[in-house]
């Protein structure tokens, strides 16, 4: 490949748990506006524990970006024009800009569904906020119907958006790769599905009917994740990914992959298609394996991705 000279962004621990959290936030966002679709009552339980998820999650992304401004104090330049107070601020050129707005919408979906749950789970004693928020998660009318259908859509351009954030950087490790936005978006989903198992099943939440399809969802996600990720290394889109860089490769090879991708797929397909443990336990071993190998991609791509640089 021929020497290209960029500066890293210099992205740590910030934007990495960043990405995370953003893809998670995402991921339970979309799979409990799905339970609410489908209109069970162990479903509703479970969309419950979602909503309750999305909105924290995407308050720590917005304290994880404002961090890594290079003046937190400043943050407030990225929503308005400093110059035309109170004009908004959006450029649809720019990634940064396009990211903000994205997590901006998301907030009002999030927000509403985090009301919502307050009431309907009883945390909360406001017939206003019923008014409000209860039609709005309705499946059954119009509104609730397209409300539920344009935020789990939402919560999907959340989770693929951070892919989208390494593809469009002139790295050399990350541009050449189409194929990270679906990619975060199907490890997102994936991962929300894990931490929605996880948190229902000990806290017995909702029916076991629920939370396997839950699980279920998440295991055709992470066979998704993996089939991208075989596209990417077979065709060698990006070839100077830290899929083959160092010790960076070692960590893809020899932990994500058997870890994060191989042995999950292995215990969820068996537990769920064949219901068979192969372990004791296996849905929740599985749906742990699958979390922390969210995680590691996310820590892989965002310090791998930088560890191939040319300086000027």
């Amino acid at each position: 490949m021929d020497d290209v000279f960029v500066t890293p962004p210099g992205w740590s621990w910030d934007i990495t748990l960043y990405f995370f959290f953003g893809g998670l936030a995402g991921g339970v966002y979309f799979l409990a506006s799905l339970l609410r679709l489908l209109g069970s009552a162990g479903g509703r339980r479970l969309a419950r524990i979602g909503y309750y998820l999305a909105f924290p999650l995407l308050i720590v992304c917005t304290l994880l970006l404002i961090k890594d401004l290079g003046r937190p104090e400043r943050f407030w330049h990225m929503v308005f024009q400093s110059e035309r107070f109170p004009a908004l601020m959006f450029k649809w050129w720019s990634p940064i800009s396009f990211g903000t707005w994205i997590l901006i919408l998301f907030g009002i979906f999030s927000v509403l569904s985090f009301a919502y749950a307050l009431v309907e789970g009883g945390a909360v004693r406001s017939p206003a906020l019923r008014r409000i928020t209860g039609p709005l998660h309705d499946a059954a009318t119009v509104a609730g119907t397209v409300f539920l259908v344009l935020g789990a859509a939402w919560g999907l351009f959340l989770a693929s958006y951070t892919g989208m954030l390494l593809m469009v950087n002139n790295a050399p490790s990350w541009s050449p790769d189409p194929l990270l936005p679906p990619l975060f978006m199907a490890s997102g989903v994936a991962s929300g599905a894990a931490a929605l198992y996880l948190i229902a099943h000990f806290a017995g939440a909702g029916d076991a009917t629920a939370r396997h399809r839950v699980l279920r969802t998440g295991a055709l996600a992470l066979a998704f994740e993996a089939l991208l990720l075989v596209v990417s290394v077979v065709l060698g889109i990006g070839h100077a990914t830290p899929y083959f860089l160092g010790w960076w490769a070692a960590l893809f090879w020899i932990v994500i992959v058997p870890f994060g991708f191989v042995l999950p797929l292995v215990l969820l397909f068996a537990a769920e298609y064949r219901h068979r443990d192969l372990v004791r336990a296996a849905p929740v071993v599985g749906a742990a394996l699958l979390l922390a190998g969210g995680l590691l991609l996310r820590v892989l791509e965002v310090f791998g991705g930088q560890a191939y640089y040319v300086p000027y």
